[in-house]
């Protein structure tokens, strides 16, 4: 299946209590578990996105950069 223009595809490992309750959740709601997975963590960015931003500020404070330089800088480094 071909990933979404403007998508990014992230491999996450997860134990194998919370991937059946995944399932079942997903099954629930009539999705697939990497779908609602994906959904599931896509809001609970949105709903921290004042303590990311807070978090980018202070890293870029500690690294004597501005926030737009930092968030450049990890933005085209690779998965850490």
């Amino acid at each position: 299946m071909a990933i979404s223009e403007g998508n990014t595809r992230l491999n996450v490992v997860v134990s194998n209590f919370d991937l059946l309750q995944l399932k079942i959740w997903a099954k629930a709601h009539g999705k697939t578990p990497s779908a609602y997975a994906a959904q599931i963590l896509a809001s609970r960015i949105e709903a921290n996105l004042d303590l990311v931003d807070n978090l980018a500020s202070r890293q870029a404070e500690a690294q004597g950069m501005t926030k737009e330089d930092w968030l450049n800088q990890i933005a085209g480094s690779p998965d850490e």
